[in-house]
């Protein structure tokens, strides 16, 4: 099945925070309207302006296998952990890589 967590209906998963406890944004704050529009993100669950989920990915250990909407917040976590993940490989397996990539950033500002 496409879908594995235990979902309230075929659209919104168990997880999702309801529509009418969401009275605004959880990133931004700002409050939702007619005009701004609330979305769930597939990962957290949280209701979420447009602007706040611009970004798509698989969010696998929610069921999701395929790209779907996920808030600025977990998108920068993904990005921060993938980071700091390729930083400690290039320390452990190619230390000098490191030290040139250091020295490049403190004689230019990069």
């Amino acid at each position: 099945a496409r879908f594995s967590p235990p979902f309230i209906d075929a659209a919104r998963p168990a997880y999702w925070v309801p529509d009418q406890d969401i009275l605004s944004c959880h990133n931004c704050q700002r409050d939702f309207t007619a005009k701004l529009s609330k979305h769930h993100c597939r990962a957290c669950g949280q209701g979420v302006c447009d602007d706040c989920s611009p970004e798509r990915r698989p969010v696998p250990s929610r069921g999701w296998d395929h790209p779907v909407r996920v808030c600025i917040l977990i998108h920068m976590f993904h990005v921060v952990y993938v980071f700091s993940f390729l930083i400690v490989v290039l320390i452990l397996h190619k230390p000098r890589i490191v030290l040139k990539l250091l020295a490049f950033h403190l004689i230019t500002g990069f």
